[in-house]
Protein backbone atom coordinates (compact mmCIF):
# COMPACT_ATOMS: atom_id res chain seq x y z
CA UNK A 1 0.00 0.00 0.00
CA UNK A 2 1.85 3.52 -1.29
CA UNK A 3 0.23 5.01 0.93
CA UNK A 4 0.81 3.22 4.49
CA UNK A 5 3.83 5.29 5.51
CA UNK A 6 7.07 2.73 5.69
CA UNK A 7 8.69 2.11 9.39
CA UNK A 8 12.35 3.30 10.22
CA UNK A 9 13.88 0.47 12.68
CA UNK A 10 17.05 2.08 13.31
CA UNK A 11 19.82 5.04 12.51
CA UNK A 12 22.75 4.09 14.03
CA UNK A 13 26.02 6.53 14.53
CA UNK A 14 28.98 5.56 15.85
CA UNK A 15 30.11 7.38 19.02
CA UNK A 16 33.15 8.91 17.92
CA UNK A 17 31.63 10.38 15.25
CA UNK A 18 28.10 11.75 16.95
CA UNK A 19 27.56 15.19 16.90
CA UNK A 20 28.02 15.89 13.32
CA UNK A 21 25.45 15.66 11.53
CA UNK A 22 25.45 12.62 10.17
CA UNK A 23 22.42 11.05 11.88
CA UNK A 24 20.77 13.90 10.15
CA UNK A 25 22.02 13.47 7.09
CA UNK A 26 20.67 9.72 6.89
CA UNK A 27 17.25 10.52 8.63
CA UNK A 28 17.28 13.43 6.22
CA UNK A 29 17.49 11.09 2.92
CA UNK A 30 14.58 8.53 4.16
CA UNK A 31 12.37 11.60 5.13
CA UNK A 32 12.77 13.43 1.86
CA UNK A 33 12.35 9.93 -0.39
CA UNK A 34 9.12 8.86 1.53
CA UNK A 35 5.74 8.92 1.49
CA UNK A 36 5.83 9.06 5.37
CA UNK A 37 7.80 7.34 8.09
CA UNK A 38 7.02 6.32 11.33
CA UNK A 39 9.83 4.77 13.65
CA UNK A 40 10.22 3.96 17.27
CA UNK A 41 12.11 6.04 19.69
CA UNK A 42 13.13 7.06 23.22
CA UNK A 43 11.36 9.72 25.33
CA UNK A 44 14.86 11.74 24.82
CA UNK A 45 15.02 11.42 21.43
CA UNK A 46 12.00 13.20 20.80
CA UNK A 47 13.53 16.77 20.12
CA UNK A 48 15.99 15.11 17.96
CA UNK A 49 13.16 13.47 15.45
CA UNK A 50 11.08 16.64 15.65
CA UNK A 51 13.45 19.05 14.68
CA UNK A 52 13.77 16.12 11.01
CA UNK A 53 10.22 17.22 10.59
CA UNK A 54 8.55 14.06 12.58
CA UNK A 55 6.17 14.38 14.74
CA UNK A 56 5.42 13.09 18.31
CA UNK A 57 2.54 10.45 17.78
CA UNK A 58 2.33 8.83 21.28
CA UNK A 59 3.51 6.76 23.66
CA UNK A 60 3.97 2.85 22.40
CA UNK A 61 2.45 0.23 23.73
CA UNK A 62 3.98 -3.41 22.57
CA UNK A 63 2.01 -6.30 22.27
CA UNK A 64 1.48 -8.14 25.20
CA UNK A 65 3.08 -11.92 25.94
CA UNK A 66 -0.17 -13.49 25.46
CA UNK A 67 0.39 -12.12 21.73
CA UNK A 68 3.81 -13.65 21.54
CA UNK A 69 6.16 -10.72 22.25
CA UNK A 70 7.17 -12.61 26.20
CA UNK A 71 10.86 -12.74 25.31
CA UNK A 72 11.24 -9.19 23.52
CA UNK A 73 7.89 -6.96 25.21
CA UNK A 74 10.86 -5.09 27.43
CA UNK A 75 12.56 -4.34 24.48
CA UNK A 76 9.90 -1.87 23.21
CA UNK A 77 8.67 -0.87 26.95
CA UNK A 78 8.48 3.24 27.17
CA UNK A 79 9.21 4.30 23.90
CA UNK A 80 7.81 7.08 21.89
CA UNK A 81 6.29 6.35 18.59
CA UNK A 82 7.39 9.40 15.62
CA UNK A 83 5.96 9.57 12.79
CA UNK A 84 5.32 11.73 9.44
CA UNK A 85 3.16 15.03 9.92
CA UNK A 86 -0.61 14.38 8.94
CA UNK A 87 -0.29 10.94 9.08
CA UNK A 88 -3.05 9.31 10.50
CA UNK A 89 -4.33 5.90 10.81
CA UNK A 90 -2.34 2.83 11.52
CA UNK A 91 1.77 3.67 11.57
CA UNK A 92 3.55 0.00 10.80
CA UNK A 93 6.19 -1.18 13.25
CA UNK A 94 8.50 -3.92 13.04
CA UNK A 95 9.13 -6.23 16.37
CA UNK A 96 10.63 -9.29 16.62
CA UNK A 97 8.30 -11.78 18.80
CA UNK A 98 9.30 -15.09 20.54
CA UNK A 99 9.29 -17.39 17.27
CA UNK A 100 11.75 -15.03 15.82
CA UNK A 101 14.15 -15.07 19.18
CA UNK A 102 13.53 -19.02 18.86
CA UNK A 103 14.52 -19.04 14.91
CA UNK A 104 17.57 -16.76 16.03
CA UNK A 105 18.70 -19.03 18.75
CA UNK A 106 18.70 -22.38 17.47
CA UNK A 107 20.06 -21.29 13.55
Amino acid sequence: DSTMPRYLHKIFVFKPFRGHGLGSQLLGGVLDDSLGTCLLCSHDLIPFYERAGLEFKGGFTPPSAQQGFALTRDMYADLALMGSPGAEGASPVFMLNDDDIKQLLIS
